[in-house]
């Protein structure tokens, strides 16, 4: 009976030896070829990938896009009507009507087909000018659709790009007759640039994102505040 127990003690020993000495082998193979599960406190040091598949730590910050109305003409004292519009409170409705009842062709006519589309609750009228909540906007870009006269476009909330609140193509004597707000095509803000990153196309100032340094000596020059 001592025996039996003293051959089984030895037995067990040897056998852990064996285990203990090809552990490191057996391991080696069984994980072969199977990518490690990396749990919630090493993901947090892993690296992520944007967009253009670049690697950012964790630190990095994503910036995230808003919705930027291009045009600041809101209400008859800034911006003329031709005519009084009583008809259905749609953009694209009223902008199929003889071109829209506003003076400026191209300016926003205060409806809110952008307020119908945002799902989020981001935008709200204000007296008839649309008003941005960044903080609910999602940047899906649904108002960019909605608005007929392609008024809003989107730019990143943390590096907010310097725009032109305007869009119109008029010529300078009409933007003078009726609207106080507009782009006067005066070529100050070209002057004050010393990126060469503004422009005139059309009788409009338009910015080159890609030379602006967002200095901001052009939204100093505009004599009418639509650089901003």
């Amino acid at each position: 009976m001592l025996l039996t127990i003293i051959f089984g003690a030895f037995a067990v020993l040897l056998f852990g030896a064996i285990v203990y000495t090809l552990s490191p082998w057996l391991i080696n193979n069984a994980t072969r070829g199977v990518t490690p599960t990396i749990n919630s406190q090493s993901r947090d040091t892993e690296l992520i990938k944007n967009e253009n598949n670049q690697p950012l730590n964790k630190k990095t910050k994503i910036k995230r896009k808003v919705a930027i109305i291009l045009c600041q003409g809101f209400g008859e004292k800034l911006s003329q009507n031709r005519f009084i519009y009583k008809g259905t409170a749609n953009c694209h409705i009223a902008a199929g009507l003889a071109g829209g009842y506003k003076s400026c062709q191209f300016g926003c006519l205060e409806l809110g087909d952008c307020v119908k589309a945002c799902i989020f609750g981001a935008l709200s009228l204000d007296d008839g000018q649309p008003v941005i909540n960044p903080e609910k906007c999602n940047g899906c870009g649904f108002c960019v659709n909605a608005c007929p006269r392609r008024l809003i476009t989107l730019g990143h909330i943390k590096v907010k790009p310097f725009v032109v609140a305007c869009n119109s193509h008029a010529t300078l004597d009409q933007k003078k007759e009726y609207c106080k707000v507009g782009c006067i095509g005066c070529g100050l803000c070209i002057k004050k640039c010393n990126y060469q990153a503004i422009f005139l196309e059309n009788n409009l100032a338009t910015i080159n994102h890609s030379l602006c340094q967002e200095c901001g000596e052009c939204s100093k020059a505009c004599p009418n505040h639509c650089i901003r």
